[in-house]
């Protein structure tokens, strides 16, 4: 027996099914938002845990950690024997360092022999000795400290005994002259210097360890008459190198710029706390030496920069820096290097059970990386396999056939 209803119940019905749907599809739509920001967080909870607990390297064959790892062994869980494979490691052979002799390994050091002659009395019936030869015995490394020497030029004082002819004419007295001092009015030493400036850069020894360290050794020298050497010797003559370099590297074809924070204390009218910046521009010349050259700025305004390069014309490689649009000349171009570490960043790094070169080309047809980061990396890596062949494999440029395995 059917059930009969009025057409006010069944509209009645009909109005609480369509606000039942509304409802559905509100709801629906909610759920999936809601979905969204749990995998929005979920990534950034991934990001914040990389940057805390995971590697810094860019190098694509280790990975962050998934998870934080337990901070004692009795939380480690218990291994696991569900899918365990059999792995094959690779026979190799320890490699056994050649031991090398003495001679070999001082052979650019001067030799100092020192003979020690046997006894000429046998010591058991009394008889004289005869010489037979000389063997080689045990050996020293001997080290002799620096030492300093005062040079004192004395000036000859002579005379000319033609200039004397007459009771009133003077008798004309000659004297010697002492070599140029390296630096006007100054007892500095090339050889002194030299030692100060290796070890206030080369080494990064501090002036003021410097002046201890002569101190120790009798000589008192103040750091403050250290700096005014360094100071005149760079106005001197390290200007003109500089201004060489500088020459070059606006001749250049393509040179590589970026720019770092620094400190600079007892800067006039600025707090030692106050960041400045240090820039670097490198290069290469056509003879294939390296070039780099440094600048400092109270700024990371642009102008300094374009102050420095001038009328350079040629390609700037640098990171996404707005300063760097203040070039007059320069063709900018963007850093591959800066790009594939924002892909990493946000996942594009390969599963656990493949490893990557840095030079490796993209995998074979069929096992394409999955997300848009991954192929990211892929296709940086590329570049940079196609840049180690030519640097590295490839002929000269005169025939400059790739092969297809690279391509």
């Amino acid at each position: 027996m059917k059930a009969k209803i009025s057409t006010e119940q069944y509209l009645s019905l009909q109005a609480d099914y369509e606000s039942l749907k509304d409802q559905n599809a509100e709801l629906s739509a909610k759920l999936e938002e809601a979905y969204q920001n749990i995998d929005n967080i979920m990534s950034q909870l991934d990001w914040l845990k990389k940057q805390v607990f995971g590697q810094k390297s860019e190098k694509t064959q280790y990975l962050p950690f998934e998870t934080q790892l337990p901070l004692s062994g009795e939380d480690m869980p218990a291994p696991s024997m569900e899918g365990e494979q059999i792995v094959t490691v690779k026979e190799h052979t320890a490699h056994k360092r050649e031991k090398k002799t003495y001679e070999e390994l001082f052979a650019n050091i001067p030799k100092e022999v020192k003979d020690c002659p046997g006894p000429t009395i046998c010591p058991k019936c009394g008889a004289e000795t005869k010489h037979i030869g000389w063997e080689d015995g045990r050996v020293e490394l001997k080290y002799v400290p620096a030492s300093f020497t005062l040079i004192q030029y004395r000036l000859e004082t002579c005379k000319c005994p033609k200039c004397r002819i007459g009771k009133d004419v003077k008798t004309r007295f000659l004297k010697g002259e002492a070599p140029a001092a390296f630096l006007p009015g100054c007892y500095c030493t090339r050889e002194l210097l030299a030692y100060i400036l290796n070890e206030k850069y080369g080494k990064a020894v501090p002036l003021y360890r410097l002046e201890s360290d002569f101190r120790s050794k009798g000589v008192p020298l103040d750091r403050t008459t250290m700096g005014s050497w360094v100071n005149e010797v760079v106005q001197a003559y390290l200007v003109h190198v500089y201004n060489a370099m500088h020459g070059d590297i606006q001749n250049l074809p393509v040179i590589n710029a970026d720019e770092t924070t620094t400190q600079v204390l007892k800067e006039t009218g600025r707090s030692p706390t106050t960041d400045s910046k240090m820039w670097v521009f490198a290069g290469q010349r056509n003879d294939g030496k390296n070039i780099s050259m440094f600048m400092y700025s109270q700024s990371r305004h642009g102008e300094n920069a374009d102050r420095f390069l001038g009328d350079f014309s040629g390609y700037c490689v640098c990171d996404g820096f707005d300063g760097y649009n203040k070039l007059r000349k320069a063709i900018l171009c963007g850093c591959w290097a800066h790009l594939r570490r924002k892909l990493l960043e946000v996942g594009g790094r390969k599963p656990k059970d493949q490893k990557e070169d840095p030079n490796e080309l993209p995998p074979p047809e069929g096992k394409e990386p999955e997300g848009v980061a991954e192929k990211g990396v892929w296709f940086v890596n590329r570049l940079f396999a196609l840049e180690h062949y030519y640097n590295v494999t490839a002929q000269p440029w005169d025939n400059c056939g790739v092969p297809a395995d690279v391509l």
